[in-house]
């Protein structure tokens, strides 16, 4: 069975905690704490968490998390929908020696509750994700035993996530999570390249990039994400002149080194991040659309990815994200703008989905409106199968190709054909 450890960067922190861990979360929070950084204080049991009096938030585990994010439940205490009842149910069930996928997944009719494990996306990811195939094998009770709760103190301050890019040095992404204050930032250098206040009447202004530059370069600088690999951090800065509190780490991909030269017109390529080797990519658009792929390009909100295989459900989605060569966004209209491809970036990054299609692939790509309608008329003319694509992209510039049986069309300038 697929396992995290096939992962991109994950080897790292294997090696560096001498196993795969069973609560990513948790023990690479105690590991970062042991290099000096600072993290919340994790208790050991729900019921030290209770008998603290303090705020908490119960974290999902699981070995999945090594890499995925978003796809079981965490509960935050200072939530006006905490119940302790349903806390301590859930705890409960994945305290029992005896779980099974069953006990994990299903409802909890008398509390009008989810399971700990939502039963759709846990399918996806066993069945789908993991290679288990067959009608019953999915129903893997020894692998939903091995996630659980980590208990963190709450922190009071800002969320943010941070990720640098793979293949643009100095530049960074940088999105503030705190309910009604929410902001998407991208730096390059000390130059403030693109900037999102979704709530202008907050007037959160621009957070303080610089320590949280620094702080997101500390980590990367560890041993535990490698020294040479970028990440996703999500860390709470609480504003008072010290270093940021840590949250999490999910690495994306080795930075590269060998950047290919791109000098070829970008004139319907509205914006890059991350890139290729030199010898570029090459392979096949897939996506589980069908016949409505015009309308999916249409919307920057659905990517079409060049993966191993199609994606069907959130928790594939997480799975296959991170092994991605290429997600490519289209231009919602004529006037569709890199300004515009970032604002929808950074509204869809408050969540776990689109922040992974945006961060996770080694290549993210928003293609000018003329660009998919290319794209939309070759797969008409294949029986709605996509052509297959060649891709170089680096330092923010990108060449990509459609290849037929009798031509080759730079998408990258449509004009030029």
């Amino acid at each position: 069975m697929i396992t995290p450890e096939d992962q991109p960067q994950t080897q790292p922190i294997i090696d560096y905690l001498g196993h795969s861990p069973t609560r990513p979360k948790q023990e690479i929070g105690q590991a970062m704490a042991a290099l000096g950084f600072r993290v919340p204080t994790i208790y050991e049991t729900l019921e030290d968490a209770l008998r603290s009096k303090n705020g908490f938030v119960a974290r999902s585990e699981g070995p999945d998390e090594l890499y995925h994010s978003g796809l079981k439940v965490s509960i935050d205490t200072r939530s006006r929908y905490y119940n302790e009842v349903e806390l301590r149910a859930y705890a409960a069930k994945l305290d029992d020696p005896e779980r099974t996928y069953e006990s994990l997944t299903a409802d909890r009719t008398a509390l009008g509750a989810r399971g700990i494990i939502l039963a759709d996306q846990w399918y996806s990811y066993v069945k789908e994700a993991r290679g288990v195939k067959g009608s019953d094998l999915w129903r893997d009770d020894n692998f939903a035993r091995q996630h659980a709760l980590s208990y963190w103190r709450a922190v009071e301050g800002d969320n943010f996530y941070v990720a640098g890019d793979t293949m643009k040095p100095g530049r960074y992404y940088i999105g503030r999570l705190t309910r009604g204050r929410q902001s998407f930032t991208v730096v390059d250098g000390e130059q403030v390249l693109h900037e999102d206040d979704f709530f202008s009447g907050s007037r959160a202004g621009v957070p303080d990039i610089d320590r949280l530059v620094r702080f997101y370069t500390d980590v990367t600088q560890t041993p535990l994400v490698g020294g040479n690999g970028e990440c996703i951090i999500e860390i709470s800065d609480p504003g008072d002149g010290k270093y940021p509190y840590l949250l999490q780490v999910l690495p994306t991909h080795a930075r590269t080194i060998d950047i290919p030269d791109i000098d070829a017109s970008q004139r319907d390529i509205l914006y890059v991040r991350g890139g290729t080797a030199l010898e570029g990519v090459r392979g096949m658009l897939q996506r589980d659309i069908y016949k409505n792929l015009r309308d999916y390009m249409r919307d920057p909100n659905r990517p079409v990815l060049l993966t191993p295989s199609v994606l069907e459900g959130k928790a594939v989605q997480e799975y296959m994200l991170p092994r991605a060569a290429v997600a490519i966004s289209g231009a919602a209209s004529e006037s569709y703008t890199a300004d515009a491809f970032l604002l929808t970036v950074g509204i869809n990054s408050l969540g776990h989905g689109w922040r992974s299609t945006f961060l996770k692939p080694n290549l993210s790509l928003a293609l000018s409106e003329r660009a998919y309608d290319v794209l939309y008329n070759l797969q008409r003319k294949n029986r709605y199968h996509l052509p297959e694509l060649y891709i170089r992209a680096g330092n923010g510039c990108a060449e990509i190709y459609a290849e037929t049986d009798s031509d080759r069309i730079p998408l990258h300038d449509v004009g030029a054909t």
